[in-house]
């Protein structure tokens, strides 16, 4: 199943989910009320003498109360979870890890995460660690990969070695390229309305006093009914995206050992995979394994079977897990990260030869070789562009230096307007961070935004306004704007927001959205063609690819960036369906010549992240 029929197929299982979630809504209802009667007509508060099951005025109440505590449940989790994943790492006691480290287990996590990031074409998530969890587990939330977190256990930053760890990551990587972590999120925020008079009950039994005991056992009984359709619905939703993140993160790190290595230490370690925080059970389908104790019916089960889930992987395993020993209480404080060390690696090429279906399929799904050139990348970053990169107040340099054009006098203009606006030590350093940058290649501009997200989200919301707004002047010192120009203040507009942002699906149909593909595939005929009948016949191969009525080429003065942004703008509301075939098409259309230069490498890129359809980067071995 490629990324697109699993997006299709998320939108279904969401309706689903959301006819599960009104039938357990009613059920709850119901009981509450059927022993809501019967403690009353116990009590014989009920009025007349013949016992009856149907009272309106009470059930009016009954179903008031109970609406508005679950509302009002869902409601409270979807403004705490609104922010998207650092309040989720934040909820359950994570520390983010800055640019120093103290210990070598978190240098080694973040080296992992930004490889992974940058094989798979998608901007370098926060990464948190939770430095009180001993046991072995991890997870990746977010609305969105602008906003996206992986948050890993102290017990698995220490007890498993760097195949184990690249596996865990790999796997979670999956959830968030395929939009799993956005449905999480939904879920969560959906449940905790229908799980909260459990909660509500097991804080009143622990406040004390009979009355509180006696109406606080009540509660949590009725309340469990909630529990148990929670966690009926997360098993329907989470069991198999299990399974098919192992077979994904096997697939893009050709390392079988890694992944059931983990789960293997998983099964000898006393502590598991459980997470003890009150909102262990809330949030638990987000983990890499179960979180909380194993329910006594496997159906209920947010994970697959730990044993099923290594044999899937490994059929040689025998079912008899290694012994690992447990870890010391962990200490008070740990976070940070060291910068990373560098090597000589030869470069990769500019121009890549490939072919449409190949970049189609690696649409959310890269391959090994890509985990490789991501790995050698950051190893030959020079020492200052690698430390710039994770300071939150040295990346936005990095971004300017990323500007500075090649004409000396044009670079100059630059440089002095940034030192009307940041001081001339500041601009200074931006142009030291140019001639860093210059040795890497015109290559390496995409990833180093990859690389300065997580920086740069660490910035107040006035610090990122002005960062855009002198992108913007500096973009534009030449009174033109150029591809890469365009492509960065996308980039920075999406995943600089306050708030993550969603596009809501409006458009069922391509044919509303024919003008706009128009737009999009004459841009990438003109960028990738140096004549004018080279870019009317990569037009042509598109064909009747969206539409049975031939698309029209558009005159070159009327393909500008402006008109552009509106076109994506209104594509992104497009279903998976419909991306996949206006990337199909925009494919065809770039790769007419049999390869990918920087120029449509960059456009193209800029259009898929977009559409939210993180496309790797183009490697010279991929045909």
């Amino acid at each position: 199943m490629n990324f697109f029929s699993q997006q299709d197929q998320r939108r279904k299982n969401t309706r689903t989910l959301i006819y599960l979630f009104a039938l357990s809504l009613l059920l709850i209802h119901l009981s509450i009320y059927t022993v809501t009667v019967w403690s009353l007509d116990l009590a014989h508060l009920l009025p007349g003498r013949t016992y009856r099951w149907w009272h309106s005025f009470l059930f009016f109440w009954v179903t008031l109360v109970n609406g508005a505590v679950v509302l009002g449940g869902s409601l409270y989790m979807r403004r705490k979870l609104a922010p998207g994943g650092t309040a989720v790492a934040l909820m359950l006691g994570g520390d983010l890890l800055l640019e120093t480290a103290e210990n070598s287990f978190e240098q080694r996590l973040k080296n992992v995460v930004e490889e992974i990031a940058i094989a798979s074409g998608t901007p370098v998530p926060l990464v948190f660690s939770l430095p009180r969890q001993t046991s072995i587990n991890a997870f990746a939330a977010g609305h969105t990969r602008g906003d996206a977190v992986i948050v890993v256990t102290r017990g698995a930053l220490e007890l498993l070695n760097r195949d184990e760890l690249q596996g865990v990551i790999a796997h979670e990587f999956s959830h968030l390229l395929n939009g799993d972590t956005r449905l999480n999120l939904q879920m969560a925020s959906t449940l905790y309305g229908i799980q909260v008079i459990s909660t509500l009950g097991s804080f009143l039994i622990r406040t004390g006093g009979l009355p509180f005991v006696v109406l606080g056992f009540y509660l949590y009984v009725l309340g469990y009914i909630g529990v148990f359709f929670g966690r009926f619905i997360k098993y329907a939703a989470s069991r198999q995206r299990e399974y098919l993140a192992d077979a994904s993160a096997v697939q893009f790190t050709r390392n079988a050992a890694g992944i059931s290595g983990a789960l293997k230490k998983i099964g000898g370690l006393r502590q598991g995979s459980r997470i003890h925080h009150p909102y262990a059970e809330s949030l638990s389908h987000l983990f890499f394994e179960s979180a909380v104790e194993e329910p006594l019916f496997s159906f209920l089960s947010t994970h697959p079977p730990l044993a099923d889930r290594i044999r899937t992987i490994d059929a040689s395993f025998d079912g008899a897990y290694p012994y690992v020993e447990s870890l010391p209480s962990p200490p008070a404080e740990e976070s940070g990260i060291f910068p990373l060390r560098t090597r000589t690696t030869e470069r990769i090429p500019i121009v890549a030869a490939v072919g449409e279906n190949d970049l189609l399929r690696r649409v959310a799904d890269p391959l090994p070789k890509h985990l490789v050139h991501a790995h050698d990348f950051l190893a030959t970053l020079p020492p200052i562009v690698a430390r710039a990169a994770r300071s939150p107040s040295a990346a936005q340099h990095l971004i300017y230096a990323l500007l500075l054009q090649d004409s000396e006098t044009e670079r100059t203009h630059q440089i002095a307007a940034l030192q009307e606006e940041i001081g001339d030590a500041n601009a200074n350093e931006v142009a030291a961070l140019a001639l860093a940058v210059a040795i890497l290649g015109p290559t390496a501009r995409l990833p180093l935004i990859e690389l300065s997200l997580p920086a740069l989200r660490m910035l107040s919301m006035q610090h990122r306004k002005d960062l855009q707004r002198r992108v913007r002047v500096l973009a534009r010192s030449d009174r033109k704007l150029s591809i890469f120009e365009f492509a960065l203040e996308r980039v920075l507009a999406k995943h600089l927001r306050a708030l993550p942002l969603r596009h809501k699906i409006q458009y069922f149909a391509v044919k509303p959205l024919l003008p706009d593909c128009e737009v999009v595939l004459s841009m990438l005929a003109y960028a990738g063609q140096s004549s004018l009948p080279a870019a009317q016949e990569a037009f042509a191969r598109v064909g009747h690819t969206l539409s049975r009525d031939a698309l029209g080429m558009l005159p070159l003065h009327e393909c500008t960036l402006e008109t552009l942004e509106r076109s994506l703008d209104r594509l992104a509301a497009a279903p998976p369906v419909l991306k996949q075939r206006i990337l199909t098409a925009a494919m065809l259309c770039v790769t007419a010549d049999g390869k990918i230069t920087e120029k449509e490498g960059e456009l193209l890129r800029a259009i898929a992240d977009t559409l939210d359809c993180p496309l790797p980067p183009f490697l010279a071995t991929q045909r």
